[in-house]
This record gives structure tokens, C-alpha cells and sequence, in this order.
């Protein structure tokens, strides 16, 4: 039996038509995902705000208790002699107008609760940014709270338990 040639560029054609519909499956499906490992924006704001906060505990130029007998920085001791905006804005500059980052240091007694002790970095722009926190959209301002147990030294040189919390704030662009 003779086949006709129509008959038989019919039936390729049934087969090129099921080729092309997954070819076309396929290179969407590849799109579709190099688009989704493809990232645009990074957002490093927490990543910042630990940055911050891990200066201000480690580094012996911020808040950290400095022993003058053996001449090193005890870290987890919090000098409140230099928990100050002064020391703290000098411990983490960004020049002369930072409108990166600000923070505010509470010390809390373990035991009783109040607040002891209270200190900013970049105060006046905490001042003005803290009523946009919880705001979306640009010109808003992401809040990242921290909260430490430390000991900290009183001025009269007694060591006591606390709770520090820090609060970062950090303007989103």
C-alpha cells in the first residue's frame, strides 16, 4: 500500500505542532525561573543594625567597661561612666551629618525594672525618625529592637545585672 505524500506531511505536521507546544513550555519555564534567581534589590537594613549594635558592645572605644589594671576592654560589661551621646557618637562615625543610622541604649536593673540608664547615638535624627516607624513606603523607617542581658558597672564601681535594650532605627530609601 502506497502512502500519499499529503497524508504524510499531515502527519508530520500533528508531530512539529506538539514539538513547538512544549518547546514553548520549556523556555518560559527557564525564563520564568532565571527571572525568580535574579535579585534586584538587596536589603542589608538588619544586617546594619547588627553591625551597630555589635560595635557599641565589642569595640573599646564605645561603652564597654575598660579594666585600667590590666589595660583591656572586659566585653559584656558596660561602662555607664561612658554610656553617653557623646562616647557614642564618637565610637561610630559616619561624618558629620549620619542620616544612616540611630539608636537609643536603656539599662535596665535586673532585679527592680527602671530605667537607670539612658543614652542616643544620633540623637536628633532618633528624635525625628522615631514617630515614621511602622510607616511603609519610602520615607518611612524600619525600628530593629535588641534587648542583651549584660552587666553593667555603677559609678560608685559595684558590678550589676541588667537588661539593655537597643533600639536602631534606620530610614528606609
Amino acid at each position: 500500500m502506497k502512502r500519499d505524500k499529503s497524508a504524510i506531511t499531515t502527519f508530520e505536521m500533528i508531530y512539529w505542532i506538539a514539538r513547538a507546544i512544549f518547546l514553548i513550555i520549556v523556555i518560559v519555564s527557564v525564563v520564568t525561573l532565571v527571572r525568580l534567581c535574579i535579585t534586584t534589590q538587596s536589603n542589608t537594613e538588619e544586617l546594619e543594625a547588627n553591625l551597630l549594635v555589635n560595635h557599641f558592645l565589642y569595640s573599646p572605644d564605645s561603652i564597654v567597661y575598660y579594666d585600667e589594671f590590666s589595660g583591656r576592654p572586659m566585653l559584656g560589661i558596660v561602662d555607664t561612666g561612658r554610656l553617653n551621646d557623646m562616647t557614642l557618637d564618637s565610637a561610630f562615625s559616619f561624618g558629620d551629618k549620619n542620616t544612616m543610622l540611630a539608636a537609643k541604649i536603656e539599662i535596665y536593673d535586673f532585679d527592680s525594672k527602671p530605667v537607670k540608664f539612658v543614652a542616643y547615638y544620633n540623637k536628633p535624627y532618633y528624635d525625628g525618625w522615631f514617630p515614621l516607624t511602622g510607616e511603609s513606603g519610602a520615607g518611612a523607617v524600619s525600628e530593629y529592637p535588641f534587648s542583651i542581658y549584660t552587666l553593667y558597672s555603677t559609678p560608685d564601681g559595684k558590678i550589676n545585672k541588667g537588661i539593655m535594650n537597643i533600639t536602631v532605627l534606620i530610614p528606609k530609601s
